[in-house]
């Protein structure tokens, strides 16, 4: 139990962290055209909490339906906040995250 609400509080705190670096232009969220891949770039591994660029980009995104500053930079980076959720727990669901 303990150790649950440790790696819950280490998320939280990375996301947190992502969110504000998002918001002040510190780091910035990517999608190759190409792959159709998505990269979250200026962030650093303390502030990442051990965590990939789709478990920060899809946890950042569920915040982003409630800020729109946050859901403009997802526009920019033609990121749709919703099939990044979306993508990322199927993914999950399917054992096939990162």
């Amino acid at each position: 139990m303990a150790c649950e609400m440790i790696e819950q509080q280490r998320k939280q705190k990375a996301l947190e962290a992502a969110r504000r670096a998002i918001l002040t232009g510190a780091a910035t969220l990517e999608r190759n055209p190409l792959t159709g891949k998505t990269s979250l770039r200026g962030l650093s591994q303390s502030d990442r909490g051990g965590m990939s660029d789709a478990c920060i980009i899809a946890g950042v995104a569920k915040l982003a339906a409630m800020n729109p500053a946050l859901n403009a930079a997802y526009t920019r980076a033609g990121i749709n906040p919703a099939a990044a959720i979306k993508a990322h727990d199927h993914a999950h669901a399917h054992g096939h995250a990162h």
